[in-house]
């Protein structure tokens, strides 16, 4: 029984050198990578718009609310929704939009991306591609070269172990997107376009085992721009919680996502340099579709609080 424990205890040794090679890896990567410096994002937060505080309005590919009845795909219907809510979103006076890709394929996100850049070549335009994961970065990106946008929303910043919550309520493991990959992604396909992406965000929880102060400060330098969310769809984040991300991102541009609305912008509004904004911005016969007037209307209120 002596060789068979030796192979065992042999495999187990090589097993633990691989990880802590890997680890050693891993580390080196991070350190590698350089920090994105504010200056640089404040400027090109600026090219979008000089509003003190930007809205940017989201524009959702619900390719599963857009359905035939056999089932399929109403493609026509789905690009004209989103055409629609984009024209509309910029009409009510919106700085950027971002449309989000709820679940439908690549290739079709991509021809709605295109009916939309038809329709409004040169609007600051965001792309948020997938779901978790580094293809949400790569893919973004990749399609941020192809439509000229100029914001890559990913779910989670660099370097933060998380895991997401899936349809039936269980929690999946994520593969985490390593700050050096950002960095060369971006730099290589379209480093004019912001970056941003959440900490802590909304249907996900961490498992690097960082408070969420440490996770913001681990943040810093890894996106242009961070962005905080409640805890679920349409919910706004704690104001205490904003406040605390505000003090420590420091000069670094921070976002505000998930529950922004006309009734609420006036308590968070001070501490962040953009929100995105969706559900509050639907209309109330028809929540698939953006409501111009309410799109005015919070804009409006944004102006009056920092002109």
């Amino acid at each position: 029984m002596a060789a068979p424990l030796l192979v065992k205890s042999t495999r187990l040794v090589g097993i633990l050198l691989f990880l802590l090679s890997s680890c050693a890896s891993s580390r080196a990567l991070e350190s590698s990578a350089p920090a994105l410096e504010p200056a640089v994002a404040r400027a090109k937060l600026a090219r979008i718009s000089a509003k003190t505080v930007q809205l940017w309005v989201v524009v959702h590919v619900r390719a599963q609310k857009n359905l035939r009845p056999d089932g399929s795909i109403d493609e026509a219907a789905l690009m004209a929704g989103a055409v629609e809510d984009a024209t509309r979103a910029i009409s009510g006076g919106a700085d950027a939009i971002i449309l989000i890709n709820a679940r439908a394929e690549l290739p079709l996100y991509e021809r709605v991306l295109h009916a939309v850049r038809e329709r409004h070549p040169r609007f600051p335009l965001g792309i948020s591609a997938l779901a978790y994961g580094p293809e949400n970065l790569t893919e973004g990106f990749r399609l941020a070269r192809m439509f000229a946008a100029d914001v890559v929303w990913c779910e989670v910043v660099p370097d933060e172990g998380f895991e997401y919550e899936d349809d039936d309520g269980s929690y999946k493991p994520a593969v985490t997107t390593p700050r050096a990959l950002a960095f060369e992604v971006q730099q290589r396909d379209r480093p004019e376009a912001m970056h941003v992406a959440g900490v802590h965000m909304k249907y996900t929880r961490p498992t690097d085992g960082f408070a969420f102060p440490d996770a913001m400060a681990r943040a810093r330098g890894g996106v242009d721009g961070i962005i905080v969310t409640g805890p679920q769809t349409g919910v706004l984040a704690d104001v205490e919680r904003i406040r605390t991300a505000r003090e420590i991102a420091g000069e670094h541009v921070l976002g505000l996502a998930s529950g922004v609305s006309v009734d609420n912008i006036e308590s968070v509004i001070g501490f962040i340099d953009f929100a995105i904004v969706g559900t509050s911005l639907k209309r109330t016969d028809d929540p698939l579709r953006i409501d111009e007037e309410k799109v005015r209307a919070l804009r409006a209120k944004m102006d009056a609080l920092r002109p």
